[in-house]
This record gives C-alpha cells, structure tokens and sequence, in this order.
C-alpha cells in the first residue's frame, strides 16, 4: 500500500467517526430557532463570570451582560469563518461528507447564538453589538485571512472549540437548569466534544503537506485572533465606562484581558486541555505556543 492510499483511509476513518458519532444534530437547533423569546436573569450573576472589579450592582450587571455578548458575537464570528473553509478542495469523497456536515453544524451555530442575541430582549443588542454590528477591522482582517489562506483555522479553531466546550462545562454546572444561557450553551456543548478532535486531525492532513507554509500562516491566524479579542474588550469597556478617559478605558481593558486569559476558569482549562489534545494528536510542537 502506497502513501497516498493510506492517506485517503486515513481522511475517510476520520469522516465516518465525526458522522456516526454525531448524526442527529439537527432537531434540537431547528427547535431552539422556533422559540422566539429567552428570558435571562442578569441580577444573580455567578461568581467567577466577571472579573472582580470594584462595582456597583448596575455595573456589575452591564459587564455580565457585555460578556455574553462579546463570547456570542466571538462564537458567530469564528464559525462565520469557519464556514468560509468551504473553499478547500478535496478528491475524497468521505472527507469532503465529514467537511460539509461540520460546516453545517457550524452554520446552525452561528445562526443559533444570532437568534439568541435577537431574542433576549435584557441584551439589547442591537444597541449594544461589539463586533458584529460594527465596522471592525480585526474581524474584516479575520475574514480576509481566512479566505485566502483557509486551511490556517483549524488548529486556532480547535482551541477556540476547546474555549467554547470549557465555557459551557462553566455554566452548566453553574447556572440553574432552565436558564436560557445555559439550554443554549448546553447544546453547544453536545456538539463541541466531536468538533475538537476533528479540527485537530484535518489539521495535521493540511499540516503534512506544507509544514512550513502552514506554520506561518496559522500564527498569523493566531495573532489576528488576538486583535480582534483586544478590540471587543476595549468596546466593551469603552460602552460601560464610556465617562472615563481613553488611557483608563485602556487600562480597564488590559485588566479585563489578563482577568479572562489567566484567572477566568473557562480559558485555564481551555490552556490545560488544547496542551492534553495537542499531545494526543500529536501536533507539532512548534504549535505549542498557541496553549501559552
């Protein structure tokens, strides 16, 4: 058996795994889209969901709805991208089945996280959008990157997928059954556990037949990812502090920052288990900065 034979058997274990084990994702988002009004309680806010800013309970209430809406509008936004993959061509047709129903499961998704967005009337997001309804040039860049160069998501959406199931592990265990940010994350978590491993391994089929391209390209992905996260935490900022002067909102943006990469529970486990997965895997070390 030649190399390129095994290969394809490779490419079409990995389709038929992510297929079978997932098959039935449809019904429970093609409900959750016909339900056309999500109540939120935003007055108990669960410790650990904001960082420990001195605040008013007002405060308080605006910075836990501002960070639903930026982790809502990031979650649209990446699996918009996502979508965008679709241009990647293969001869398998197995791989090219597993790809297409993973970028199905991504759109319902996104369109899930913009239903709920314009259904929960406490957001108010319309008027209080970061990123989506915005002119952001981090996520046009984003877009653009992705475009010409799609095969540099996957390893950065993989740990964005590991953020996303952390996250949602959080509020499950956290917020009260009934919840409507936790039904919907709850769902989302259903379908994360299968897309990490399969993110992880169409990464390395891209990453074995240009290492060295693919290597350039995904931290210039990554680091993309990190301006437009810079920018939907100064947004966020600048609405609920919008009395202060810039070199404040500047400051108040970096404690945010550091709050949700270092103290923020969902994004240390995140760090933990991108390390685990990117041993399993066996990716590259040169990658290894991405779990930092």
């Amino acid at each position: 058996m030649n190399s390129y034979q095994e290969a394809s058997i490779y490419k079409n274990q990995i389709s038929k795994q992510f297929y079978k084990v997932n098959s039935n994702f449809l019904p429970k988002w093609v409900d959750f889209l016909k339900i056309k009004s999500f109540d939120l309680d935003t007055k108990s806010i669960p410790k650990g969901f904001i960082p420990d800013f001195e605040e008013s309970s007002k405060l308080k209430e605006q910075l836990y709805i501002g960070i639903i809406i930026l982790i809502s509008e990031c979650q649209i936004t990446f699996e918009q991208m996502l979508a965008l993959t679709k241009k990647i061509q293969t001869k398998e047709p197995e791989l090219k089945e597993g790809m297409k129903k993973f970028l199905k499961e991504e759109f319902y998704h996104s369109i899930s996280y913009r239903h709920y967005l314009n259904y929960c009337t406490k957001l108010k997001w319309k008027g209080n959008s970061l990123v989506i309804e915005k002119k952001s040039r981090s996520r046009r860049l984003l877009y653009y990157w992705v475009k010409k160069y799609p095969k540099s998501l996957y390893l950065v959406g993989a740990k964005l997928e590991i953020f996303s199931l952390n996250y949602s592990i959080l509020v499950t265990k956290t917020l009260e059954k009934g919840n409507s940010w936790r039904t919907l994350n709850e769902m989302h978590l259903e379908d994360e556990v299968h897309h990490i491993p399969f993110a992880m391994k169409i990464h390395n089929l891209f990453f074995k037949s240009s290492p060295l391209g693919l290597i350039l390209k995904t931290y210039v992905m990554f680091i993309l990812v990190q301006f437009l996260f810079l920018e939907t935490s100064y947004r966020l900022v600048k609405r609920i502090y919008g009395e202060k002067g810039f070199f404040s909102q500047v400051a108040l943006t970096m404690k945010l920052a550091k709050w949700i990469i270092r103290d923020f529970e969902a994004y240390k486990n995140t760090r933990k288990m991108l390390k685990t997965n990117m041993l399993k895997f066996k990716i590259s070390k040169v990658f290894r900065l991405l779990a930092k």
